[in-house]
């Protein structure tokens, strides 16, 4: 049983690690004189991923908040059983003339379905970015992690049949993946055209995926 069990976290660990998710992009410069924003994007991580991104803009004394919820799916035919879905809050915490530092932090549910089980998990997403911002451009470093601490696993008919101990329940997971990357972005009046690339790293810088590095290309519209 504790080797069935421990063979199931590991295929696991290495499914998660084909689906994570990292930080938002937005120009700060260009937006105080906007309450909505609007995000599609695609890209590459350990397969093709495409998605969509609502953010609400509050102008605070000090700072901006950007409450979002963004909602991600892999490229092929089940829309329904893979899904990844973000809730959480993008924010400005320092600016020195054109140089910012921002923040942010969600919580995410996330779905996957192979022949051997569904799964369906629970985490947490810290992020921080640095850059210049112009009213016309702008370039971040940005780095994000994402922690998932639960998941549940229902088994397989055909995965039961080959192993009659599997238990289908919940389980604690201390997954987590590392984006480490560059955030590029040209601006118009209400649009962005932003590019994402960058290198992702497993179990606390130790290790990489199959795929170690993503991309991503998106377009931001403000009203």
């Amino acid at each position: 049983m504790k080797k069935l069990i421990k063979q199931t976290l590991i295929v696991l660990i290495l499914f998660l690690a084909n689906y994570a998710t990292n930080a938002q992009v937005y120009n700060w410069e260009k937006l105080d004189s906007f309450n909505h924003v609007g995000r599609i994007y695609t890209g590459l991580e350990n397969g093709v991923i495409y998605g969509l991104h609502y953010g609400k803009i509050i102008n605070a004394k000090k700072t901006i908040l950007i409450p979002f919820l963004d909602l991600s799916l892999p490229l092929g035919d089940r829309v329904i059983d893979d899904y990844k879905v973000k809730l959480g809050t993008s924010l400005k915490l320092l600016q020195t003339k054109k140089w910012i530092l921002s923040g942010g932090v969600s919580i995410l549910n996330q779905s996957y379905q192979n022949p051997f089980a569904k799964m369906q998990n629970v985490g947490l997403e810290t992020a921080l970015q640095f850059g210049l911002y112009k009213q016309k451009w702008f370039l971040n470093l940005s780095i994000s992690n994402d922690y998932l601490f639960a998941t549940y696993i229902k088994h397989s008919e055909a995965y039961k049949k080959s192993y009659d101990g599997a238990i289908s329940g919940w389980y604690q997971n201390t997954a987590n993946n590392i984006f480490l990357g560059l955030n590029l972005g040209y601006s118009f009046k209400k649009l962005d055209i932003t590019l994402s690339p960058g290198i992702i790293k497993t179990d606390g810088f130790k290790s990489s995926p199959t795929l170690p590095f993503y991309g991503k290309l998106g377009i931001n519209y403000k009203i």
